[in-house]
């Protein structure tokens, strides 16, 4: 294993090209999937490096479990924000899983891990990204690759995994007649937070929202907005330390070795609201 580190930002801005070893890595190498580094923002300091495992083609980001009084926390709600997200972001006290590491690092890895975006928030044309043509939309479905979230944590009898969703209950209609069931989202990766520098922290959207870079895509962009509730009767205690593992349904090869291919990063569009 070794951890994605902020050092390769810079240097995509000018489409340098880089070389990934194999195996997990855990160093400060400088590596750009697909030739594209996110956008230079401020790396927080408290943020601990993105584990990007080859071997179980997954990344691995640590987090901790927190309750504030922001809506879904407690009750029945809705709210534009994730509710996984990493730290140091506008939105924080929305996190239930409020993870140590910074998105463009994030969002690096899953692309190291063969997973491409294929229509993001924006306005214009095609553009080349990380080896392939990006459609940017600003109405109808964001898309990309698939991805499966789950959360670990310690218990006195050992490691314990669960579906990220499992720990929400979604209240909606059906036939006309309020429906209280579990949430059943469809993840996908769009990266348009971070190409976009929206600095939400966001990962893992709840809707189809541009403010992130992980989306739930069942319906077009940004409506509607689940109503869910935080399930603490499975969820672990707040302040519960946890690994966010995420894996990817890849359709690119995963980058462990060679000069990656020259690619530029969309325009800059509206920042997500």
């Amino acid at each position: 294993m070794r951890p994605l580190m902020g050092t390769c930002v810079v240097a995509a801005v000018a489409f340098s090209l880089s070389a990934c070893l194999p195996g997990v890595r855990r160093g400060g190498d400088a590596c750009c999937p697909g030739g594209v580094c996110p956008l230079p923002t401020t790396r927080p300091a408290t943020a601990k490096p993105v584990v990007v495992d080859h071997e179980k083609r997954e990344l691995r980001l640590p987090g901790v479990v927190q309750k504030t009084d922001a809506p879904r926390m407690n009750d029945f709600g809705s709210h534009f924000s994730a509710l996984l997200g990493c730290k140091g972001g506008k939105v924080d006290e929305h996190f239930v899983f409020l993870v140590d590491a910074w998105t463009p690092e994030v969002y690096a890895g899953l692309l190291e891990l063969g997973a491409r975006p294929r229509a993001t928030f924006g306005s214009g044309g095609a553009v080349d990204h990380a080896g392939g043509k990006l459609a940017l939309i600003d109405k109808g479905y964001m898309e990309g690759d698939a991805l499966l979230i789950w959360i670990e944590w310690q218990t006195p009898e050992g490691t314990r995994r669960r579906a990220y969703q499992d720990f929400f209950i979604e209240k909606t209609v059906v036939d006309g007649k309020e429906a209280i069931k579990p949430w059943t989202p469809h993840f996908i990766l769009h990266g348009s937070g971070v190409l976009n520098d929206t600095r939400t922290g966001c990962i893992a959207c709840t809707h189809d929202c541009p403010g992130g870079i992980i989306a739930n895509n069942q319906f077009p962009l940004k409506q509607p907005i689940p109503t869910l509730k935080a399930n603490w009767e499975l969820l672990p205690a707040p302040g519960t330390r946890v690994t966010v593992v995420i894996r990817p349904v890849p359709s690119a090869p995963p980058r462990t070795h060679g000069a990656l291919p020259e690619a530029s990063p969309p325009p800059k569009a509206e920042a997500a609201k």
